[in-house]
């Protein structure tokens, strides 16, 4: 089992919105599930210099095999046995102050066998990813517990295309691994996440702008309308969780304990507003400021495409 050693906020992983069914299900086995699969997406956009990747196969096989993937262990042994290669396990490379093994050998050997290469890559990859997120290294079980993930997403993407990948903090995931209590709050942190975007134009314009509907869908891990049919026609705890969070008053509180719990910054809402406007990163008073700016722009776009197609329209009879 993957565990977080403390360290905080600053620490993101992705995960497909479709989990959100699985984790409704059974929820600290399919979050550490979301998790593992987080840790191999995020490796899978690591690069990987090969005398650095040669370096760490080297340590690990000499000073810590239980933290390489047990693939590459047994490949590594079964060379080492043929005498394609030799690790001098007494002095690998240490010196007064780091580790500077020789690599040419183990950089030709990966060189002229590709899968093995490609296996110490991957093992690279996974430990660095770890390293940066602070995360138990877990190699084999973390690719072992991501892969179930990785099928349902292909098989949610082959029906309704391409998944959303919302960005969730690690720690907040642990939270609700360790502690299913109030799942609902992870799952409509999920689901705000993932309509809040990633990338400079989701930062720019600092809030999303939704419907219940949509947020609620959401939260059962249904990204539009066709994909909410189907898993409402299937599902009896979608049914049940999109029922009552329909429910203004659920939806509302739930919202609000969002704000206060800090998973979200602030929304906004009255009865003349259509919808709900969230963000991450304004203030009530900016939000406000914000939506008033852009409602007064899209009204002035407006009145001049109106403007627009009446002298069209003029024009043509």
């Amino acid at each position: 089992m993957l565990k977080d050693n403390e360290k905080q906020d600053y620490r993101y992983i992705q995960m497909p919105l479709c989990w959100l069914q699985k984790i409704q299900e059974n929820p600290a086995k399919a979050i550490d599930q979301a998790i593992s699969f987080g840790v191999v997406y995020y490796a899978s956009r690591l690069n990987a210099d090969l005398p650095e990747v040669a370096r760490q196969t080297i340590y690990q096989y000499t000073r810590g095999q239980d933290n390489m993937t047990a693939l590459l262990r047994q490949s590594l042994t079964q060379r080492i046995n043929n005498g394609e290669i030799f690790f001098d396990e007494e002095n690998p490379g240490f010196t007064s102050y780091e580790f500077q093994p020789d690599t040419e050998e183990l950089e030709r050997l990966l060189n002229e066998n590709p899968e093995l290469k490609a296996i110490a890559i991957q093992n690279y990859k996974l430990h660095e990813a770890t390293r940066q997120l602070s995360l138990k290294p877990m190699p084999d079980h973390i690719e072992r517990s991501s892969q179930p993930v990785a099928d349902f997403k292909e098989k949610e993407e082959a029906r309704h295309g391409r998944q959303p990948m919302p960005m969730i903090k690690v720690d907040i995931a642990f939270r609700f691994k360790n502690n299913p209590q109030n799942l609902e709050l992870f799952l409509a942190y999920v689901a705000i996440k993932s309509l809040l975007g990633i990338g400079r134009k989701a930062r720019q314009k600092g809030y999303i702008r939704s419907y219940k509907k949509t947020v609620v869908g959401r939260m059962i891990g249904a990204k539009d309308q066709a994909s909410l049919d189907e898993l409402l026609s299937s599902s009896q705890i979608a049914r049940e969780q999109f029922h009552k969070y329909g429910c203004r008053y659920h939806f509302d509180k739930l919202i609000k304990r969002l704000e206060e719990e800090h998973f979200i910054k602030t929304f906004y809402s009255n009865k003349v507003f259509r919808g709900i406007c969230i963000s991450n990163t304004l203030t009530k008073k900016q939000l406000a400021a914000r939506i008033g700016f852009d409602m007064k722009l899209a009204k002035q776009r407006k009145e001049q495409a109106d403007e627009v197609f009446n002298r069209y329209r003029n024009g043509s009879s």
